[in-house]
């Protein structure tokens, strides 16, 4: 066996480790006034930005850790990191309550994009940590603070995105930034569901009902109606548009009731959702899940440098088999993950191939429709500082003429070989240590669906 297939094995079985997990999320911190801003990706990378959208989902893995792992000295450990990124977010809102699409390690505002989801997000950072530390028997810190701003959270989201006459959240962008989403989806919809219902699980166990008065009278309708709403021939959808046509094309995005932990109250259409993701969106070349059909002719589809598998999103997928009792069906697509995994072990964000990449090239960046869907004026915040604008282009440039590079240093492409973007991508890693955890659980505890 050589060298180089020595470390590999390492790499793998690193890679089964969830405090390896951890450890590459903590390389992704950064000291700031208030606590740590967790960045997308390493410090020294093009996405220099805490996103609460990313640290939302790394909160939910950190306190899963702190309740499921079994290991004191690391649920301490995560309990620490998730107090300081919650003190973070916590110093990030605005006065109203509004959280924005991005920050710097200072605490400011860098947003791009109109990203409605944003505010559920900081709330369930906040709500994570609050739940964690009652886990562990601890009070949280700034605990007043914390209540004022998702109590304000929760007001300024109700005051500003929710149609009542519609009883949906609207949406311009989310999870994917572009129009594709427009109208009203279900990421954010679900995302809103998740945030209502971890505010009230604190209320539950510490008592402020008057506070939360409002979120409390709200979440009582809204869980049932959200389901009802988003469910076509007992299968979700993932959008419905401005004009209430359903959007009936795969997603990625079907997972989110998943995901945000309503699988059990919505079993059967969960199923089939998961099924067409599965079908539909399952890369044929490079093994993973897509977040959406790459029609480059639609105007909303982004290809961000050629399609291919994002790894966080097949993770998810493999969480759900673990949940279900698929043990090899999960451990199967973690094989498809560790295929791609790089020197050290890490995870990257999405991939692709050197021939889609160059037809990415071609028909998107050189003719320029890559800038007009990626600056759609529809998308962007009103008021969005054009240097912001010119760095990102900038940081796009920059990371094309780049791989070009690496394409050309590789000599002649072959359809088989594949490009790695944001590597580490810090959410690839929550998710893939969550689905060590839910492998872990269904097998300890025979879980059932």
């Amino acid at each position: 066996m050589t060298r180089k297939e020595v470390e590999g094995f390492r790499e793998i079985d690193t890679l089964e480790r969830i405090d390896f997990h951890v450890n590459v999320i903590k390389k992704c911190t950064l000291k700031a006034k208030h606590g740590l801003a967790l960045l997308a990706t390493l410090p020294c990378s093009r996405y220099p930005y805490c996103y609460p959208r990313d640290t939302g989902t790394c909160a939910r893995f950190l306190r899963k850790v702190i309740t499921k792992s079994g290991d004191a000295s690391l649920s301490l450990q995560c309990y620490e990191l998730l107090e300081n990124i919650a003190n973070f977010i916590l110093h990030c809102q605005r006065q109203d309550g509004y959280w924005g699409q991005r920050y710097n390690a200072s605490g400011e505002d860098h947003s791009i994009y109109k990203q409605e989801d944003n505010v559920a997000h900081g709330i369930i950072v906040l709500a994570e940590y609050i739940l964690g530390g009652l886990a562990l028997g601890k009070k949280a810190r700034w605990r007043n603070e914390i209540l004022e701003a998702i109590d304000k959270g929760a007001k300024f989201a109700l005051r500003n995105y929710y149609r009542p006459e519609i009883n949906l959240f609207k949406t311009t962008t989310s999870i994917h930034e572009s129009r594709i989403v427009q109208g009203f989806d279900i990421w954010t919809n679900f995302a809103y569901l998740r945030a209502f219902e971890l505010a009230k699980q604190i209320m539950d166990q510490i008592g402020r009902t008057r506070m939360f008065s409002t979120i409390r009278t709200f979440h009582k309708q809204f869980e049932m109606r959200v389901i009802q709403i988003f469910t076509v021939m007992d299968k979700f959808v993932r959008r419905i548009d401005a004009t209430g046509h359903y959007d009936l094309r795969p997603d990625v995005t079907l997972l989110s009731p998943f995901f945000f932990g309503m699988q059990g109250k919505a079993f059967k259409e969960t199923e089939e959702s998961v099924k067409i993701v599965e079908s539909e969106l399952w890369d044929p070349d490079l093994d993973g899940v897509e977040r959406y059909l790459p029609y480059h002719e639609d105007f909303t589809c982004h290809l961000h440098a050629g399609n291919g598998p994002w790894m966080q999103y097949t993770a998810i997928l493999a969480q759900y088999k673990y949940l279900n009792n698929d043990i090899k069906g999960g451990d199967d697509i973690l094989k498809c993950i560790r295929r791609h995994v790089s020197e050290g072990g890490f995870i990257c964000e999405h991939l692709t191939t050197n021939l889609r990449f160059k037809e990415f090239m071609r028909n998107e960046w050189e003719t320029g429709r890559d800038f007009e869907k990626e600056f759609d004026r529809e998308i962007l915040l009103p008021n969005v500082k054009f240097n912001f604008v010119v760095d990102e282009l900038n940081h796009m440039r920059d990371s094309y003429l780049d791989i070009e590079r690496q394409i050309e240093g590789q000599g002649k492409s072959r359809r088989g070989s594949s490009l790695k973007f944001a590597t580490p991508l810090m959410w690839s890693h929550a998710e893939y240590g969550l689905a060590l955890l839910a492998k872990y659980t269904s097998q300890q505890e025979g879980v059932s669906p």
